[in-house]
C-alpha cells in the first residue's frame, strides 16, 4: 500500500512539474503545480495512517498475572475463559521453552487483521508491542490462540537472550507454533513434499512468497516434528539460541548431520519411514501382548524410537502403562501415573485419570475421590467420560468419608468400573475388609 502511494504521489508531482513548464500561463500553471504536489503529499499521509494497526476501542481490560485482555462490554465471559487458557497453555508451551517470561502478553480480539498475511489467518502475533490479535467471531479460538501464543513465548526468549529480529529462520518459528497446536498432523504426510531448501525460504518475505504456491505451514509443521521426534525437546532451544541465520543452520547440520538441502530433501520420507516403523511396532506389541508374552512386549517398548519429550516417547509411555496394567504390576503402574501426573498434568487423560482412581481405591481409597473430582476439573468436556466420571463421583465421596460400604453398594449396584482386571483385585480387598457383608452374594459377584 505504501509502494503504490509513493509511485502515485510521484507521478502527481512529475505531472506539477510538468504543468508548470508546459503552461505559459502563470496564473494557471501554478495553482495546478501547486495542486498535485500537495495531492500527492496528502496520498503519503493517508498510506501511512492507513498502515498504521489502530486499535478497536475496547472500553474493558482484564489483568492477570503477565496477561493483558482486552475486550468489549459485552465480552466478559469470553475474556475469562481466554485467561483461564492462557494459564492452562504456559506447562505445555514451558515443556519445550522453559520457564514463562515475565514480560506482558496482550491478546485482543478484532473485526479486521493487520498485515501482509491478515488475509489467510485468524490471528496475528506483533513482535514490537507483544500483542496476539485473534479474528472476532471465530468460534474455536484456542488453537489460534495456542499458536500465537507460542509465537509470543519463543520470542520472549528470544529476546531474553538478546536474539535480534529475525534470525530464527521463519518456518522454524511457524514450524514451532504448528507442532504445538496440533497434537496431530495437520495434513497427511503422503500429500506432503518439501518444495525447498528450507534454507531459502527462512526469511519472513521469502516465506510470504512461499505462501503462494505451497502449504508451507504444513512442511514448517513436519520438519520440526521430525527434529522434535529424532533429537529431543532439547533440540528447539539449541536451534533458538542461535545469534545468526548462518549459525542456525550450522547447528542444524552439526544436529542432523546433514546440509540444509540434504534435511530438505530426506525429510518426508524419513517422516513416513519413522510413522510406519512405528505402527509396526505397535502391532507387534499388541500381539506380544495378546499371546502373554509379556518379555516380548517390554523388549519392543525397549526398542521403541523417539527422543526424550517427543511424542514418540509419550507413546511408549503410555504402551509401558497398559503393559503394566497386564502383569498386574499395579502399584508400579500407579507410581508412574502419579509421576506423570505431577510431572504432566496438562497430559492426563480420561484413560489415566480412570486407572490412577481404581489403583487409588485399591491402596490408598481415602484419596481416590480427589482424583475424581481433579478429574471432573481438569479434563475437556466429553460426552463418554465426563458421564463415567460423574457417575462415580458420588460413591467414591462415600468411600473417602464416614460410609464407604455405601460407596462400595453404589460402585457394585451399577457395574461402575473402567478396568474388570482391577475390579477383580478391588473385589478380593473388599471382601477382606468387609466380611461381614451381605452385598457381594446380592451383587451377583463371588
Amino acid at each position: 500500500m505504501i509502494l503504490l502511494a509513493v509511485i502515485s504521489s510521484l507521478a502527481l508531482i512529475a505531472a506539477g512539474i510538468i504543468v508548470l513548464y508546459k503552461i505559459r500561463k502563470a496564473w494557471l500553471s501554478v495553482p495546478l503545480f501547486v495542486f498535485t504536489v500537495l495531492a500527492g503529499a496528502a496520498i503519503l499521509v493517508l498510506a501511512a495512517i492507513g498502515s498504521i494497526e489502530w486499535p478497536e476501542r475496547t472500553g474493558r481490560v482484564l489483568e492477570s498475572g503477565q496477561y493483558t485482555i482486552l475486550y468489549r462490554e459485552d465480552e466478559g465471559q469470553l475474556a475469562d475463559e481466554v485467561l483461564s487458557a492462557l494459564h492452562e497453555m504456559e506447562p505445555v508451551v514451558s515443556e519445550l521453552l522453559g520457564e514463562a517470561p515475565e514480560a506482558r502478553l496482550t491478546v485482543r480480539f478484532s473485526n479486521l487483521l493487520h498485515g501482509e498475511v491478515a488475509d489467510q489467518s485468524v490471528g496475528v502475533y506483533n513482535w514490537k508491542t507483544s500483542t496476539a490479535t485473534l479474528l472476532s467471531g471465530i468460534s474455536d479460538w484456542r488453537p489460534t490462540l495456542l499458536h500465537e501464543y507460542v509465537h509470543y513465548r519463543s520470542h520472549q526468549y528470544q529476546a531474553l537472550k538478546g536474539t535480534p529480529p529475525g534470525t530464527i529462520p521463519q518456518w522454524f518459528e511457524e514450524g514451532l507454533a504448528m507442532y504445538v497446536q496440533h497434537p496431530v498432523p495437520p495434513a497427511d504426510a503422503s500429500d506432503v513434499e518439501i518444495s525447498h531448501d528450507l534454507r531459502e525460504i527462512g526469511s519472513y518475505q521469502d516465506f510470504l512468497g512461499a505462501l503462494e504456491h505451497t502449504d508451507i505451514y504444513a512442511q514448517s509443521y513436519f520438519a520440526v516434528a521430525h527434529l522434535i521426534e529424532w533429537y529431543g525437546t532439547e533440540s528447539v532451544l539449541v536451534l533458538l539460541n542461535s545469534t545468526s541465520q548462518d549459525q542456525f543452520y550450522a547447528r542444524l547440520e552439526k544436529l542432523t548431520g546433514k546440509s540444509s538441502a540434504d534435511f530438505s530433501g530426506s525429510l518426508m520420507d524419513a517422516y513416513m519411514n519413522d510413522e510406519e516403523r512405528k505402527y509396526e511396532m505397535a502391532m507387534r506389541f499388541q500381539d506380544h501382548l495378546f499371546k502373554d508374552d509379556f518379555e516380548g512386549a517390554e523388549q519392543v517398548l525397549a526398542d521403541w524410537p523417539g527422543a526424550e519429550g517427543s511424542r514418540a516417547a509419550k507413546e511408549a509411555e503410555d504402551l509401558q502403562h497398559t503393559l503394566l496394567l497386564h502383569t498386574r504390576e499395579w502399584q508400579e503402574l500407579m507410581h508412574s501415573l502419579e509421576q506423570k501426573r505431577t510431572a504432566r498434568p496438562y497430559d492426563m487423560r480420561f484413560f489415566d485419570y480412570a486407572l490412577l482412581a481404581e489403583l487409588t481405591l485399591l491402596f490408598h481409597p481415602e484419596q481416590a475421590s480427589g482424583l475424581v473430582k481433579e478429574a471432573l476439573s481438569n479434563l475437556p468436556e466429553d460426552v463418554n467420560s465426563s458421564h463415567f466420571i460423574n457417575q462415580v463421583a458420588e460413591p467414591y465421596e462415600w468411600i473417602a468419608g464416614n460410609n464407604p460400604g455405601e460407596g462400595y453398594r453404589m460402585l457394585i449396584g451399577d457395574d461402575l468400573f473402567f478396568n474388570q482386571e482391577i475390579k477383580e483385585a478391588l473385589f478380593e480387598k473388599w471382601q477382606e475388609d468387609f466380611q461381614d457383608e451381605t452385598w457381594w452374594e446380592r451383587s451377583g459377584e463371588q
